[in-house]
């Protein structure tokens, strides 16, 4: 199997993982709406991410799910400047997040989620992208990796505080890597080190709806 059937079967499992859960919180959430006469919700929440893999930052809304609310959804516009990128870089990400368990302090207002694990699939933008696709000019597949959408995955960890007004404000970290890092060292293993295969990100959710 290459490289680019497996990132698209990959991608596609990803994806009718994330529908159906989606689908079935709906349903659920619709059902519960009609009971209690609540509105149903799109997104409950605004993130911000520094760094990640994503961009150097990045914006956007999301989603929690289930009764537990352990289980995030969010999607992120992220930005890379040139003077880091060589050009500027516009980005969209999907990013699934699934918290093990959780720890409340006292006043029950604070509450920490010390381990999760969490998928991404980024998609760039931008010519630099698609002139490496001239056939003429490079051979097929050659730049196999520019045009197609990234996978990354990650361990993350949150701290959220309770407001007074039940609306949540949660820091949190992520150590993660991507596809493009793990194929690059599976051929020169001798040249990279392991160290350079994971990257660091913190960030910020504002939830206004619980």
């Amino acid at each position: 199997m290459t490289i680019n059937k497996f990132l698209i079967k990959a991608l596609s499992a990803f994806l009718l993982v994330l529908m159906t859960a989606f689908s079935m919180e709906v349903k659920g959430q619709e059902e519960t709406a009609k009971k209690e006469k609540k509105p149903i919700r799109i997104v409950d929440k605004a993130v911000l991410q520094y760094a990640g893999g994503i961009g150097f930052f990045s914006a956007g809304v999301g989603r929690t799910f289930f009764k537990k609310q352990n289980g995030e959804l969010d999607l992120l516009v992220g930005y890379l400047p040139e003077y880091l990128g060589n050009v500027d870089i516009w980005s969209v990400t999907l990013k699934y997040s699934h918290y093990s368990r959780k720890w409340a302090f006292k006043k029950d207002d604070l509450k920490l989620y010390p381990l999760g694990i969490g998928m991404w699939v980024n998609q760039p933008f931008g010519n630099q992208y698609t002139k490496y696709s001239d056939r003429d000019q490079y051979p097929k597949g050659y730049y196999w990796f520019n045009n197609l959408p990234r996978m990354g995955w990650f361990w993350t960890g949150q701290l959220t505080y309770e407001m007074k007004n039940d609306h949540l404000f949660t820091l949190y970290s992520e150590l993660g890597t991507y596809d493009l890092l793990l194929f690059s060292w599976s051929g020169n293993r001798e040249t990279i080190p392991r160290h350079t295969l994971f990257n660091v990100s913190f960030g910020l959710k504002y939830q206004f709806m619980k």
